[in-house]
């Protein structure tokens, strides 16, 4: 103790010179956890400091002018909030201690507040992910089903998956064919001449057929044009 007042004077003084560099920082926001904070652990400093001083630190710790100059720095839901918490366990001047005691408490309160903040944003962050991907899929699937369907209508009416409404239409009696022969006696499959032709004359035969459809196809369109 003989050091602490040899470097840093009577108790007294200490303690004002502590308390006015505790004044010297910003002023007290509400909603400012971090600044609190810092707040609260220069004040338990304070207290640590002066209750190593014996008997005249516990005099500087009983002063509640200290109280009242150190609490200006508290914003004013603060100091209602402080005033509360000494009602119903003090009803004469607030100490240091009692002080040092209510911002532990209430720091406390706060970042056990911003914890259920932050896991409320954790939540709220996994829920709107979910949705994210979830509404992802949704449009996955209906980008499938449109490319499917523009696939299908790209192809030639021949190639296309049969329909219900296709399926459901009663056929219609057709005369047999036959496009080698260029009669109606039978069909293609029925034909004689066309069973005589070697697998590379049918294969050529059918390709210039399908050339010849789509040409005449292409005419057609150009007319009705």
């Amino acid at each position: 103790m003989a050091s602490l007042i040899q470097h840093y004077g009577q108790p007294h003084q200490l303690a004002l010179r502590q308390i006015a560099e505790v004044l010297d920082g910003p002023a007290m926001k509400s909603g400012d956890t971090i600044g609190f904070r810092k707040f609260a652990l220069r004040v338990r400093a304070l207290v640590g400091m002066l209750q190593q001083l014996g008997e005249d630190g516990h005099i500087e710790l009983q002063c509640g002018s200290h109280v009242v100059r150190l609490s200006k720095k508290l914003s004013h839901d603060l100091r209602a909030t402080f005033r509360r918490y000494l009602y119903p366990i003090k009803k004469g001047i607030p100490s240091l201690l009692d002080f040092s005691e209510w911002l532990e408490s209430e720091l406390q309160i706060q970042e056990g507040e911003d914890r259920l903040e932050r896991i409320e944003d954790v939540q709220e962050g996994s829920r709107q992910r979910k949705e994210c991907q979830r509404d992802y899929k949704d449009r996955s699937k209906q980008l499938i089903i449109l490319l499917g369907s523009a696939q299908t209508k790209s192809l030639p009416v021949k190639d296309r998956p049969p329909t219900s409404a296709d399926t459901c239409q009663p056929q219609k009696n057709t005369k047999p064919y036959c496009p080698y022969c260029s009669n109606n006696l039978h069909y293609l499959d029925q034909c004689t001449n066309f069973e005589q032709l070697s697998k590379e004359q049918k294969t050529a035969w059918l390709r210039a057929l399908i050339v010849a459809g789509d040409v005449l196809a292409t005419i057609k369109q150009h007319s009705a044009a």
